[in-house]
């Protein structure tokens, strides 16, 4: 089963550390630095996971997010989104799966990766299945 991660974060030390781990625990990563051009990434690489940074919970903060789960071909992968901003939680269910604030405690972004890829294994099934039909 696939166990790519697409991470789009602006800081290079979280990237580093977060790709480190995370390949440790069996996944590869694609890092962005940048949100421009995500959705394409996306969309090519087809991950089980994003981990996003949401810098700002505005419209334009998690426009990235919003066209993620309105595109039929990504709505089903998790959205993880990072952010330092409170009103961040109140993604949760509307355009993220989970929020976890900055900083953020290393056990619980490898927690909800590995839940959200497990999820994404069943969902994945499902629509493979549904596609058989």
């Amino acid at each position: 089963m696939n166990r790519t991660i697409v991470l789009i974060e602006r800081d290079p030390s979280i990237v580093e550390i977060l790709t480190l781990i995370l390949m440790n625990h069996g996944f590869s990563v694609k890092s962005l630095r940048f949100q421009e051009g995500a959705l394409q990434t996306v969309q090519d690489v087809e991950p089980c996971c994003i981990l996003v940074d949401i810098i700002s919970v505005t419209e334009m903060g998690t426009k990235l997010c919003r066209q993620i789960k309105s595109d039929w071909r990504t709505m089903h992968i998790p959205i993880i989104a990072l952010s330092t901003q409170i009103e961040a939680k109140g993604l949760k269910g509307v355009w993220a799966d989970e929020v976890i604030l900055k900083p953020f405690d290393i056990n619980n972004v490898i927690a909800a990766v590995e839940r959200q890829w497990r999820l994404s294994c069943v969902n994945t099934s499902v629509f493979e299945f549904a596609d058989a039909d």
